[in-house]
């Protein structure tokens, strides 16, 4: 992770001092991740479930409409599955949930079962104004991640399960966005932006047969204060 920060910070330093004369914005987002695991039967049996991100951006204007744009999130990637609760004790019959995870907490019929995966992720994009009035945009380009945690939360409390060691800590892939600028004054913007995040190599560890082959991707919904420095 201390590379991807290092090269990044290189990158900011290296543009500015380019551009320095130029427009440079730093900012604050948020947003809403809807996210997707692919390739592996396990989570082919899970459901996208709504989860966070948070973090800070960089832009700078490499001409009149045309910017370099990055940032650095904290990222939750989650799915979902509901299943039977047979009782206490009772393993056999619970579709979805490896190792025949049950809990032995909840009276209710249904039972939600989590899995959340924490990422720092950098996305590194070229954002292209596509009018004048520098409101409507698009962007594209790729992300690097580095995998923090994962935890599975079993009818509302921490499983003991842990897949951690199933999992590689880099990821990286493409980004590809669309959003639009609200401007307040020349030095201040609020932005939305629909952006999503397509994961092109495996996460998963080479020996894992469980979630052999997996690879993720994010629908998010951005919300992001630019302010000019």
């Amino acid at each position: 992770m201390n590379l991807y920060l290092r090269t990044t910070t290189l990158l900011i330093l290296l543009v500015s001092s380019v551009y320095s004369q130029e427009k440079m914005y730093l900012g604050l987002n948020s947003g809403v991740t809807y996210s997707k695991f692919r390739g592996n039967n396990y989570f082919k049996n899970m459901d996208s479930q709504l989860d966070f991100l948070i973090g800070s951006s960089f832009d700078i204007h490499l001409a009149e409409r045309i910017l370099l744009a990055t940032n650095i999130n904290y990222e939750r990637n989650s799915v979902k599955k509901y299943y039977e609760y047979y009782g206490p004790g009772v393993i056999g019959g619970i579709v979805g949930i490896p190792y025949g995870q049950s809990s032995s907490s909840s009276s209710t019929p249904k039972n939600k079962f989590q899995t959340r995966f924490e990422y720092i992720n950098i996305p590194i994009t070229i954002k292209y104004l596509l009018n004048y009035e520098k409101k409507l945009y698009i962007n594209t380009g790729g992300y690097l991640g580095h995998l923090l945690s994962i935890k599975n939360i079993d009818d509302g409390k921490e499983s003991d399960l842990d897949f951690n060691n199933q999992f590689k800590k880099t990821d990286y892939g493409l980004v590809l966005g669309i959003g639009y600028n609200y401007t307040f004054n020349p030095n201040n913007f609020l932005c939305i932006e629909l952006r999503e995040s397509y994961g092109i190599t495996t996460i998963s560890q080479p020996e894992s047969y469980i979630f052999k082959d997996t690879k993720r991707n994010s629908l998010n919904l951005i919300l992001n204060y630019h302010f000019k420095i």
